[in-house]
Formats: structure tokens, C-alpha cells, sequence
């Protein structure tokens, strides 16, 4: 906007910064020159204003400079569509105004005296055959600087998207068929070996529940969470809702018995161990609040003494140690060392919850 004191005012806190001194200095010089940079822009004397540009980036980000790129994507789809048809000459014509300037023409010679390779580009673009495109442009990178190639990436991350949703639906064979046609594509070859160990994953979860293996099942899903995003990962998580639900209704009745039986060798999943060591704790605590309720003190004195052995001492059942001490006036003989306590997962090992 030609507001050098603003701009002077806003660089002034950087200006003794050694960094920042060159990049200061250029935008200064892009102010200087930006009214003939104007003038270049109105009389059509494109070769020069991109050869400003070039000298001094800031014009780049002027309107001026936009438009500029603006007309040249317009002229190079036309040139592109006088290619395709076999008529080169007027591809040539359309160029004239551009062939000055420097930045434009390697890729213009390259349109015009390989035209056969670029109309083979041009068709792979077309059909998304996006491992073609790059086999193409590795044979001269001219190709990646062209404004039909700038769209390439937004194209892949879409078709990578597409692929995600054909993984989660659980069609295989599609995902790998639209993988193809990416491979080995710049700047996506760690999101496609990604996707393609994605499929593996969902073929390893579908061979594991057919073998009504749900063990392997979820420790496949807490390996790989994006499972849980699959048809099958969905099924198998309201599944799990269900048995939780199921067990958590247990608990609070104190049923550990139950718990056991819904869970099965569901309960010695180590990634969900957190949860499943919850419900049991409760059983035990609501079990023994039951019989201090009852005054069976000698079946109560029992379940502490077991659920010491297996979890440790808690602050729930200290504090129910210290009721039935307080209710049956008899002094629980526990004397744990540190090296003793139970850890707080120790029940895994325990034959009595696992068996």
C-alpha cells in the first residue's frame, strides 16, 4: 500500500538483528521499486516485471504479480489444449509474450520441442495415474514446475483420503488398486507404505475373527487404533461396550464370578488391563461392604486378606480393613514389605482371577 512508515515502524525492533538485516533491506528496495514495477505491470512488459520479481520477492506478493500468474495458468491451458489437438503452432503463439521471460522459458521449450512427452503427461494427469506422472517428471523435473503439475499434490491427498475410507470399509482390494497408481509419487512415499501396512492390519484382524480369536482381536485394535475406525474395528468396539456394560452391572452387585465368565480370556488383555482391574477391585470392595453389612466377619476377614494378596492395599480397602477391625474388634494381621506389595497389575498373574 506504499505505507513506508508503517512499514519502517513494524521492521524496526529486528533492524540490528544480522539475520533478518538482507531480508529487511530487499523489502525496503521492493518498496523503491514497486511504481515501476507497476508501470512494467500496465504496459505488459512481462519479461522485465518478472525479472523485478525475481530480483526483489516481496513484489510477488503484490496484486500485480498474482495476476500476472493468474494469465500465465490461462495461457498455458490453452497452449495445453492447442497440444492435445496437434495443432503446436498456435501452442507457439500463445507463448510469444512469455518467451522473454526467464523464469517461463525452459518450461515453454519443453512444451514445444517435446510436445509428444507432454501430451503423455498431459493423458497420465488425466487419469490420476499418478506413479506415470512421476515416472515422466523424473525425466526432467521442468515438468514439476508447470502449473497443471501445482494441483498434483491436492490430487494425491484426496486420492489418499479415498483410500483411507475404502481401508475402513474393509475393501481391500480397492485400497491396493488405487496404491498402485501413487506409488512412488514425491512427498507421499511414507503416507503410502502407511496406508498399504494399514491393509495388512485390517487382513490381520478379519483372519483373527474368523478364527473367533477376540483376544488377538483387540490386541490388534490397541496396537493399531485406526482399527478401531474399521467396519470391523466398529463392530468389535460395541462388543467390548457391551461386555463392559455387562461387567459393570457385575461389579456393582459384587459378582466376580460373572465377570470372569462374560470376559473370559478377554480378561487377561494386558493393553486394556487398566479398566478390567477397575471392575474387579469393585467386586471385591462391594463384596466385602456386603458381608460387614451381614456381620460375617469371618468371610469379610477372608476377601481382605485375598484381595490383599492380589492387589495390593488401596485406600478403599484400607479404609474397609480399618471398619472391620473397628466392627469384629479383631486386629488384621497384614504385614507387607515394600518388596512384597503387590503391584498394581499383579492380578494378571493371579490363578485365582485368571484361572
Amino acid at each position: 500500500n506504499q505505507n513506508k512508515s508503517s512499514a519502517l515502524q513494524l521492521t524496526d525492533m529486528f533492524k540490528h538483528i544480522a539475520s533478518k538485516k538482507e531480508s529487511i533491506r530487499l523489502l525496503f528496495q521492493a518498496f523503491d521499486n514497486y511504481p515501476r514495477f507497476k508501470t512494467l505491470y500496465l504496459e505488459k512488459k512481462y519479461a522485465l516485471a518478472y525479472g523485478m520479481a525475481q530480483k526483489f520477492p516481496a513484489l510477488k506478493k503484490t496484486a500485480q504479480y498474482e495476476y500476472m500468474e493468474k494469465k500465465w495458468k490461462e495461457t498455458f491451458t490453452n497452449a495445453q489444449r492447442h497440444i492435445l489437438l496437434g495443432k503446436p503452432e498456435y501452442a507457439k503463439a500463445l507463448f510469444k509474450e512469455y518467451i522473454a521471460v526467464t523464469s517461463k522459458r525452459p518450461v515453454i521449450d519443453l512444451v514445444i520441442k517435446h510436445n509428444n512427452l507432454f501430451i503423455e503427461f498431459l493423458k497420465a494427469l488425466e487419469k490420476k495415474d499418478f506413479k506415470k506422472v512421476n515416472q515422466i517428471s523424473s525425466k526432467n523435473t521442468l515438468f514439476t514446475q508447470m502449473p497443471i503439475y501445482k494441483t498434483l499434490n491436492s490430487d494425491i491427498e484426496q486420492s489418499i483420503s479415498r483410500i483411507e475410507i475404502y481401508i475402513k470399509k474393509g475393501n481391500l482390494d480397492l485400497a491396493k488398486k488405487s496404491l498402485t497408481k501413487i506409488e512412488g509419487t514425491p512427498n507421499f512415499a511414507l503416507q503410502i507404505k502407511q496406508l498399504y501396512a494399514m491393509c495388512d492390519e485390517v487382513v490381520e484382524l478379519q483372519k483373527q475373527y474368523k478364527l473367533n480369536n477376540f483376544k488377538a482381536c483387540y490386541e490388534l485394535i490397541d496396537l493399531h487404533p485406526h482399527l478401531l475406525f474399521s467396519k470391523l474395528g466398529i463392530l468389535l468396539d460395541k462388543h467390548w461396550q457391551k461386555l463392559m456394560n455387562e461387567c459393570e452391572e457385575y461389579a456393582s452387585k459384587g459378582n466376580i464370578k460373572d465377570i470372569k465368565a462374560t470376559l473370559g480370556s478377554l480378561i487377561e488383555l494386558d493393553s486394556r488391563k487398566d479398566k478390567v482391574g477397575d471392575l474387579l477391585r469393585v467386586s471385591f470392595h462391594v463384596r466385602v461392604k456386603a458381608l460387614l453389612s451381614k456381620k460375617n466377619f469371618k468371610a469379610a476377614q477372608s476377601i481382605i486378606y485375598s484381595y490383599i494378596d492380589i492387589f495390593g492395599e488401596d485406600s478403599e480397602m484400607h479404609s474397609l480393613k480399618k471398619k472391620y477391625e473397628l466392627m469384629s474388634k479383631k486386629k488384621l494381621a497384614i504385614t507387607l514389605t515394600g518388596s512384597e506389595k503387590p503391584s498394581r497389575d499383579s492380578w494378571l498373574k493371579s490363578k485365582i482371577i485368571t484361572a
